[in-house]
């Protein structure tokens, strides 16, 4: 469909500012690129959620998750976390290259009420997270910094997880975790809405990614002025994928359906390099759609990770 959007995101995520080129060929979806996440960091042990304000109001139900995003176990036997909170790791603690650790006020609580095994969660720590936002640092056994997180609960920083039910969670391991465009809610909370207008020059959509990296899109709808109504028969996927064609570096997108904006499924963009349009992303021809044509895109994005 020839539109070629450049998105660039403003923060928190969902609020967006967008340069438009006209004749278009294609969306190009940017989701924290290099240039507004930062350059990458070598692999670490990082602050990977956060859940500081839960909807119960209970600081019982708070809790932090750790991800060694590195290639090697790592011993975390002396480091600690600093902020509203105080916690010791003990000397057994450690946390293997791609796993997750959680860590709480009230072990148990957090065990029953996400299925967890409490043997698994580290705690209880001492004190409680900020519902207004504060700086929470991992320090390794030397005392320098390994992670600060100097998160807030409103604009730049997303807003859903104070008190709205989802977590923070960090968006790319690999990137700054003290800027608030590596963050978004976790599960639907994440959901941005995406509004694109323009002039289409064919009767074809393009979807890709500007980079290595994961996004899933769902609730797509295509309108022109001369024909009211969706011009994609099934733009929340829940049919499958008929009609798409995936190639090249984007050839691993796949149908979802344990995330999904709305209904029970949604596409999941999975992206290993730049996406060019037709040969490297994903493309449908859309019915009824004509070149020259003034037209809309509407559609609910949610990063993953990467580009």
């Amino acid at each position: 469909m020839g539109l070629e959007g450049r998105l660039v995101p403003s923060v928190p995520a969902g609020r967006f500012k967008m340069t438009l080129a006209w004749p278009l060929v294609a969306v190009s979806l940017v989701l924290g690129t290099r240039s507004t996440v930062g350059a990458a960091a070598p692999p670490r042990v990082v602050l990977n959620e956060i859940h500081y304000h839960p909807a119960s109001d209970l600081q019982t139900d708070e809790f932090l998750e750790l991800h060694n995003a590195g290639a090697t176990p790592v011993s975390l036997a002396g480091w600690t976390l600093r902020g509203g909170l105080e916690f010791a790791f003990p000397d057994s603690a450690a946390i293997e290259p791609g796993a997750y650790l959680v860590l709480a006020r009230d072990p148990a609580r957090i065990a029953a009420l996400h299925a967890l095994d409490v043997s698994q969660i580290l705690g209880p720590w001492v004190g409680a997270l900020a519902n207004e936002g504060e700086t929470i640092e991992l320090a390794q056994a030397s005392g320098s910094t390994v992670d600060r997180i100097p998160y807030l609960d409103a604009y730049p920083w997303p807003e859903a997880p104070d008190g709205g039910g989802p977590s923070l969670e960090r968006i790319d391991a690999s990137r700054r975790g003290d800027t608030p465009r590596n963050w978004a809610a976790s599960g639907n909370g994440g959901w941005i809405d995406i509004h694109l207008a323009g002039t289409a020059s064919s009767s074809r959509l393009y979807l890709y990614l500007e980079g290595a990296g994961e996004c899933f899109i769902d609730d797509l709808v295509v309108t022109q002025s001369s024909a009211p109504g969706n011009l994609l028969p099934d733009g929340g996927f829940e049919a499958g994928l008929d009609g798409w064609v995936s190639s090249g570096t984007h050839a691993g997108s796949v149908r979802r359906t344990l995330d999904a904006a709305s209904g029970s499924a949604s596409l999941r963009i999975v992206a290993t390099g730049a996406g060019r349009g037709a040969s490297d992303g994903l493309t449908i021809e859309v019915p009824g759609l004509g070149g020259g044509a003034a037209c809309t895109l509407d559609f609910r994005a949610r990063p993953r990770e990467g580009n």
